[in-house]
């Protein structure tokens, strides 16, 4: 039995998929997802946890996270700095 496909996942810009991929693309954005399924990191925990990725390439990754509403960045008040 074949059933119409849905026209909200129709291929395109709309299709919640093709947002889904395009959100997680890239190297290591999906290990950073993972090791934050645990719960709250340090940046330096998240660093230490991912071997081989740069501070840069962390840094850029977890703000494009941000930007997609995938992850969110909270600034704790407390000495040393935990964000």
């Amino acid at each position: 039995m074949t059933s119409k496909p849905d026209a909200s996942c129709l291929p395109g810009e709309n299709c919640p998929v093709t947002r889904a991929v395009r959100a997680l693309d890239g190297k290591w954005k999906l290990h950073i997802v993972f090791h934050l399924l645990d719960g709250t990191k340090r940046f330096g925990e998240l660093r230490r946890a991912i071997p081989g990725v740069t501070q840069q390439m962390l840094t850029s990754q977890l703000r494009e996270l941000e930007a997609s509403g995938i992850v969110v960045r909270r600034v704790y008040a407390q000495v040393p700095p935990k964000v």
